[in-house]
C-alpha cells in the first residue's frame, strides 16, 4: 500500500489530524479557488498553494495546530513542508480534504 500511496498521492494522517482538529486546530485547504468553490470542509480556509509563502504572517496569527488539506494529498504534503520552514505552528497533512468529512 505504501507504494501506491506514494504512486497516485499521499493520504496523509488523518488519525493525527483528526487529534488536531479536536483540539482544535485551523484547517488550511490549499486547492485552487475554483476546487475550494465547488466543495470543502466547513470552517476551512483556502489559500491555494502558490499563494501559500505570501501568507505565512496570516498563518502565524492563527496562532494554533494546522491541519492541511488538498485534492490528492500532494498539495498538501507540500504545503506542510513549507509551513513547518516559515512557522513554529504544529501541522498535520490530512492528504484529500474528503478525510476531514
Amino acid at each position: 500500500m505504501g507504494l501506491l500511496s506514494k504512486l497516485f498521492g499521499f493520504d496523509g494522517d488523518k488519525e493525527k489530524a483528526v487529534d488536531a482538529l479536536n483540539r482544535g486546530a485551523a484547517i488550511i485547504d490549499v486547492r485552487t479557488k475554483a476546487e475550494f468553490a465547488s466543495a470543502h470542509v466547513f470552517g476551512a480556509l483556502n489559500i491555494p498553494l502558490e499563494e501559500l509563502p505570501d501568507n505565512m504572517e496570516l498563518i502565524k496569527e492563527l496562532n494554533k495546530e494546522i491541519v492541511v488539506c488538498c485534492a490528492s494529498g500532494n498539495r498538501s504534503s507540500s504545503a506542510v513542508f513549507l509551513i513547518g520552514k516559515f512557522t513554529d505552528a504544529n501541522v498535520y497533512d490530512a492528504g484529500a480534504w474528503t478525510n476531514l468529512k
